[in-house]
């Protein structure tokens, strides 16, 4: 979707100025529009913000929320205005039980309500979506994700952010992690999790490796939420703190990401070593190498065949040559960005290691 492309493309640095000055002038004027609200209003407006937060992250079907009843436009060398939200329009609801029926993305529709709503000619409408998209935004990244810096995993219960939005859609951005990345080089004034999986060498502190995974994939929903803030208003974008917790998470997902990828090369390799040795492996042999793709921000598998099917002999010899015929296809492979590629290479160093005698 154009929108996501978008909303993901403006949050790294390349940004233009011009892009980044208009955004920052929406930023302004939607704070200052919240702010010129009396404080019930606000308390509403926080009320229906959390409620929608709550709704996206359990991945609810449907959701109940309520414009407020009166807002204030202030405008510059003018008096302010009370205008009243019309009865009929406060009760807004989405979802249902025909929309059980058929996919239903709750992200998505809030969305396109609340974009339906900021363009009503009734001039209270309109502010009043303003309002709880900012509210709604600002309360995701900087209290939600306050109280929540453990997310749960997304396979546990009620964690299901639609996790499409963690993917960059435009294949073309480089990630902004750079090939000198590494574990604990993060800038201190990132914002970082508290739980990690493995350490600055890269050993396992987790229990063991589920734990590792369920920790990884705790970060990915914290990025989630971070991207479905600002598909909903890409100027958070500018915000500070979406900043510190966006880059600080993101560096610390890729490093964690890679660490997971290695470990788990190391047990392929010990598994292939005890299969040898029990001549359990005359029949052929493939590899599904893990590694962590930093564009998309998922593991993902690396295949290719050591030995064809059939009755050949092992020796490790096979697995040297194998790998180094795919070091060159990897460098070859343009689908993959720079430093995805590099992190592919050390990981068949890992194997090539493990069976060059």
């Amino acid at each position: 979707m154009v929108e996501h492309t978008l909303a993901i493309s403006l949050s790294i640095p390349a940004v233009s100025e011009n892009a980044n000055s208009q955004l920052r002038q929406e930023y302004l004027t939607c704070q200052n529009l919240f702010e010129a609200q009396a404080g019930q209003i606000k308390q509403c407006i926080r009320e229906q913000a959390i409620l929608l937060t709550d709704a996206l992250v359990q991945g609810r079907s449907r959701v109940r929320y309520q414009l407020p009843e009166n807002i204030v436009l202030r405008d510059q060398g003018a008096d302010p205005v009370s205008l009243t939200v019309p009865p009929k329009l406060r009760d807004q609801a989405l979802g249902g039980f025909l929309k059980n029926l058929v996919h239903f993305d709750l992200l998505t529709a809030l969305k396109a309500r609340l974009e339906w709503l900021d363009r009503h000619p009734d001039a209270a409408v309109s502010a009043s979506a303003v309002l709880i998209r900012h509210a709604l935004v600002m309360y995701m990244v900087h209290d939600y994700l306050s109280v929540n810096k453990n997310m749960p995993s997304r396979a546990e219960e009620g964690a299901k952010i639609p996790c499409q939005l963690l993917a960059n859609p435009d294949e073309n951005v480089e990630s902004p992690i750079t090939p000198g990345d590494a574990l604990g080089e993060t800038s201190a004034s990132f914002f970082l999790p508290e739980r990690v999986a493995f350490d600055e060498e890269g050993h396992l502190q987790a229990e063991d490796l589920q734990e590792a995974k369920t920790i990884i994939d705790s970060m990915q929903c914290y990025l989630s939420v971070l991207n479905a803030a600002v598909y909903l208003a890409p100027y958070i974008v500018v915000d500070g703190d979406y900043q510190n917790k966006y880059y600080g998470m993101l560096a610390r997902l890729v490093n964690q990401g890679r660490a997971l990828a290695s470990y788990q090369v190391e047990l392929v390799c010990q598994t292939i070593q005890s299969r040898s040795s029990s001549n359990e492996l005359d029949r052929g042999l493939s590899i599904s190498m893990p590694f962590f793709n930093d564009q998309s921000l998922e593991m993902e598998t690396y295949d290719f065949d050591i030995i064809p099917r059939g009755r050949v002999l092992f020796v490790p010899a096979f697995v040297v040559l194998a790998v180094r015929a795919q070091a060159t296809k990897v460098l070859q492979n343009t689908r993959l960005s720079q430093t995805t590629r590099k992190s592919i290479l050390q990981e068949l160093c890992i194997i090539e290691r493990a069976f060059l005698r």
